[in-house]
């Protein structure tokens, strides 16, 4: 309900830089939802059906912890871009 409210929300709104455009891509929106769709229907016919879940569970925690790191230190990045912008 909060993805559908957001959506209602947002398409009035107009671009900030380019205000004869919307602020959602809908070209995007289409590409990402058609990726989605077919790599959940390949996850679920072939991993499930060829790893244990015990496999799948070890393997998506891994996936969580790298990409927790790796947003660490694009944070960290940010944060040091920002620091010395500031002091500029």
């Amino acid at each position: 309900m909060a993805a559908v409210g957001r959506f209602i929300y947002s398409m009035p709104q107009k671009h900030p830089e380019k205000p004869h455009t919307v602020v959602v891509d809908y070209s995007l929106a289409t590409v990402m939802i058609s990726t989605t769709l077919a790599g959940s229907q390949l996850g679920s016919k072939l991993f499930l059906k060829t790893f244990p879940l015990l496999v799948i569970q070890v393997l998506l925690e891994i996936l969580l912890v790298l990409l927790a790191i790796q947003s660490f230190f694009k944070a960290r990045q940010i944060s040091k871009k920002e620091d010395e912008a500031r002091i500029k």
